[in-house]
């Protein structure tokens, strides 16, 4: 073996044992999300919260989320929610924390998330200017806005 070839190998054997000694000595991360409850919730390990996995009026399938959102005012998914236990109407900080910004159409995680409509999301935050109107995140885009309480959108729960 040549002397230029001995050089290179011992480089080459020195990269290696670095980078195995990089893969050894570096801490795994888990993921944000952990999907619970036989797949239909979905728990956020950076906001400690615990999200229903489907938007409401869309069942878990053990593959996804079948069917349409129930199309509720913001009154009534509020109503909603306080009929399942232990379950809420998120404020809009809560709501806006599943906005993934490296995403669009929908701006969500879909593995943790599948089946998202890219449309607005009612949330519990009522609007100070207006009584009439609620907060709202879009999930086609991730931006929040405030509308009419009677507008019929969908809702994801929410709970600590």
């Amino acid at each position: 073996m040549s002397r230029r070839n001995t050089f290179a190998l011992g480089w080459l054997a020195m990269g290696v044992g670095a980078l195995g000694v990089y893969l050894l000595t570096t801490q795994y991360t888990p993921a944000r999300f952990s999907v619970r409850a036989g797949g239909q919730e979905v728990h956020d390990r950076s906001t400690g919260l615990t999200w229903r996995r489907c938007a409401e009026g869309m069942p878990w399938t053990g593959a996804g989320c079948a069917g349409e959102p129930l199309a509720l005012t913001q009154i009534e998914a509020a109503e909603h929610a306080a009929q399942q236990a232990g379950w809420r109407l998120p404020t809009v900080r809560e709501l806006h924390t599943l906005v993934d910004e490296a995403r669009s159409h929908p701006a969500i995680d879909t593995e943790a998330f599948p089946d998202t409509p890219p449309t607005w999301f009612w949330s519990a935050s009522q609007a100070n200017s207006r009584i009439t109107h609620a907060w709202l995140v879009h999930f086609g885009e991730g931006r929040a806005n405030m509308a009419l309480k009677l507008n019929h959108m969908p809702a994801r729960l929410v709970r600590p």
